[in-house]
């Protein structure tokens, strides 16, 4: 499910942590709730198909004190949706002390929180677009389209990085120039694809992920957004960190504060590597390294 970027300049602020990467995990992502309106078809996480969970503002602070002391630079913020936890903007707050903050959202937003979000420091928003055709039909969630782009322009405004992460499948490929056109015309300069993973995921069909990517290269290509960044071992980009998560750069913790290995299989281990409620910074990333020595297959998410 690995990330390609596409960005009309070459400098922005996520690729500060690949520029840095030293061997050592420096990218968080952190799940303060599982709990979200939206219910998009493609959803790998199942968010409220389960019992929904809330970080509480406690662990959150001790998890962010963990991960400082592993040397962690940049803290991803989302969910489910983070803008829907009741302490969202005091995690931001806390988060923003010792990190470099991106916010990870629907963008479905019933109020504007781009103004609170700039004086914190908060150095980029990514909004999960899905373009005026059928963004609507695919979260489930009527209208949700107009306030996203509402939601963007008003972090534009406030001068704040703002991407459209677009998940890209059989559904929406050949509608993908529109989407990103789209985008470019509300004023983003940076997207963001992936393609939906997941053992037996209906949306991607008989789409290869490298195909799925070369269309997206081609589209983004033409607009100007040609500075690529890859996390994918299917692109080669201009900046690669090919599975982060492998490459032991990226540790995703869910909203119980365990860690797993990437969002996209969240529901496919057995078990969580470790948790950081139960064990020290130098305990869990121990067990981290352990378990990423032990990964010699391909992504664990896509089909083979």
């Amino acid at each position: 499910m690995c990330l390609v970027s596409y960005s009309k300049r070459g400098e922005y602020s996520s690729k500060e942590k690949v520029d840095m990467f030293d061997g050592n995990p420096k990218w968080a992502y952190i799940d303060i709730t599982s709990e979200c309106s939206h219910k998009c078809a493609w959803c790998y996480g199942g968010f409220n198909e389960d019992k929904s969970s809330r970080m509480s503002f406690t662990d959150f602070k001790s998890l962010l004190s963990k991960l400082k002391e592993i040397g962690i630079h940049q803290v991803s913020i989302t969910g489910g949706e983070p803008t829907e936890h009741p302490e969202f903007i005091s995690f931001v707050a806390e988060a923003t002390k010792n990190f470099m903050v991106h916010i990870c959202s629907h963008g479905d937003w019933d109020r504007n929180w781009a103004e609170d979000l700039a004086n914190l420091g908060v150095k980029q928003i990514q909004f999960n677009y899905q373009g005026s055709k059928r963004h609507d039909n695919v979260h489930q969630v009527l209208g949700s389209y107009l306030k996203q782009v509402v939601s963007m322009k008003q972090c534009i405004n406030a001068g704040i990085e703002t991407v459209g992460t677009v998940t890209v499948g059989a559904y929406n490929l050949k509608n993908i120039y529109n989407i990103f056109k789209e985008l470019s015309e509300i004023g983003v300069t940076r997207l963001r694809v992936w393609e939906t993973t997941g053992k037996g995921n209906k949306w991607r069909k008989d789409k290869q992920a490298k195909e799925i990517f070369e269309e997206c290269t081609k589209a983004a290509n033409k607009l100007g957004f040609d500075f690529i960044q890859s996390y994918d071992p299917e692109v080669n980009g201009d900046v690669n960190a090919h599975c982060p998560a492998k490459i032991k750069m990226f540790m995703y913790i869910n909203s119980e504060s365990e860690l797993i290995f990437c969002p996209a299989t969240d529901k496919l281990l057995d078990k969580p590597i470790t948790s950081f409620k139960e064990n020290s910074s130098r305990d869990i990333l121990k067990h981290y390294k352990n378990f990423m020595d032990k990964i010699t297959q391909g992504c664990l998410a896509r089909e083979e």
